[in-house]
């Protein structure tokens, strides 16, 4: 044997024990992927015996990525190209930024030498759910930088069939899920895991995987993909566009998106909401005084915010009670009013049941109103931000009505968490156009 393959055998043999050690170690589960999964990505620790030569992605590839998905969104945002022309601008459409919380579970996911994607709670993370695809499956040869190009080239010509229906509101149905994905305009950090490995069900041969995760992940049904609209007109509040990022000593490469600003905050900030049209009503835990509230029982309400935006968290033991009653009243002028409560739920370990019990009431100084119950999430939501939408048959004009909102674990229960993000007052009917994220279920 020559000296040459003594050494690529030999670097065989170190690539699969650096595989079980590098998996071994991140058998070790945080307690918040317990909670979205007991088959946690992050948390599997097997290495299948697989056999790999090269894995993880290194800065170069990193920087491809970004510029490769941030150049395609911006062709459609801003019409920079004759490809796209069919389709509107975009004008909230957001620049991504890496993310290596994504890229480790991605990674740690390949390790395992798979080559299909994982489920949705798999990949879970705190902040936001996350989206998903496969965007190299390469067999043979080492993947090189012109194989991802030529990826994305044929990405960009499949936008030949993405439509403006498609655009207005996204549909599984329509099988556009690839391409929806890399335009979904809320999404905006990104993390990949790359393997190269000897594929046992394919004669051995060597196959190139990269998958990437995406947060928070878009193709929410009933959804829009992204704003129509005049070119980054509506950035929200953490970001700049074009010439507007210069005063913030940032540098802008791609004129039709909106570029955070402060990575470690959610593209809308950390400023208040400010209310306007029909909204009674506005508590998003960012500072808003209409979240002002007091509390009954258990009171280990904790506010959060991240790069997936802000809420108020708490979990409960068996027998826990917990109840907020916010001290700013609801008054509707004409009668009308449409409630929605942005929440997610759940026992805090994937392995436990649903056992706790989520309602509210609305009551006028004096006199009860009416009381609400919250379905208990299912598989469909489990663990995502949904939105409940309530419209009382009767509400009191130009009366001052209180909102409770009211969480408790039976004595025989688990361990639950409650996180709520948002409420959201409006003196309209509930309808398809009060919907704030989407039909019921938010992208979060």
């Amino acid at each position: 044997m020559s000296a040459p393959a003594r050494i690529r055998n030999i670097l065989l043999v170190l690539s699969s024990v650096l595989c079980t050690l590098t998996v071994i170690q991140s058998a070790y589960c945080p307690d918040i992927y317990k909670r979205y999964s007991t088959q946690h990505s992050y948390c599997l620790g097997q290495c299948c015996n697989c056999t790999f030569y090269k894995r993880g992605v290194d800065p170069g590839l990193k920087g491809q990525i970004l510029s490769l998905h941030n150049d395609l969104r911006n062709k459609v945002a801003a019409g920079h190209s004759y490809g796209v022309d069919h389709l509107p601008r975009a004008s909230n459409m957001l620049e991504m930024v890496w993310d290596d919380e994504l890229a480790t579970i991605a990674q740690t996911w390949l390790d395992g030498c798979r080559k299909n994607g994982d489920c949705e709670e798999c990949r879970m993370v705190s902040r936001f759910a996350v989206g998903q695809e496969i965007i190299g499956d390469f067999i043979g040869s080492e993947m090189d930088s012109q194989d991802l190009d030529n990826e994305f080239f044929s990405r960009f010509n499949a936008l030949s069939v993405f439509t403006d229906a498609h655009v207005r509101e996204y549909s599984d149905s329509n099988g556009n899920h690839k391409t929806s994905q890399l335009l979904w305009a809320k999404t905006w950090r990104i993390g990949c895991g790359f393997l190269r490995f000897l594929d046992p069900n394919n004669g051995r041969a060597v196959v190139n995987i990269l998958l990437c995760n995406y947060g928070p992940g878009g193709c929410v049904e009933g959804e829009e993909v992204y704003k129509a609209g005049t070119v980054c007109s509506a950035c929200p509040a953490n970001t700049c566009c074009g010439d507007g990022c210069k005063k913030h000593k940032i540098t802008n490469s791609f004129k039709g998106l909106c570029k955070v600003i402060d990575e470690n905050l959610p593209p809308q900030g950390n400023v208040p909401h400010v209310k306007s049209g029909k909204e009674l009503f506005y508590c998003g835990f960012n500072g808003e005084s209409d979240c002002s509230r007091a509390v009954e029982g258990i009171n280990r309400w904790i506010g959060k915010i991240s790069t997936g935006g802000t809420w108020l968290s708490m979990d409960l033991g068996r027998g826990g009670h917990t109840s907020l009653t916010f001290e700013k009243p609801i008054k509707s002028k004409s009668g009308k009013l449409c409630l929605s409560i942005t929440t997610r739920t759940g026992p805090v370990d994937a392995s436990s049941r649903y056992t706790y019990e989520l309602g509210g009431s609305m009551e006028e100084t004096g006199r009860f109103l009416t009381t609400m119950v919250f379905p208990k999430a299912d598989n469909k939501v489990k663990h995502r931000f949904h939105t409940d939408y309530f419209q009382p048959s009767e509400f009191p004009k130009n009366r001052d009505v209180k909102l409770t909102l009211s969480f408790s674990v039976p004595i025989d229960g688990q361990r639950q968490y409650i996180e709520i993000k948002r409420i959201v007052a409006m003196e309209k009917d509930c309808s398809k156009q009060t919907i704030l994220e989407g039909s019921g279920y938010s992208v979060d």
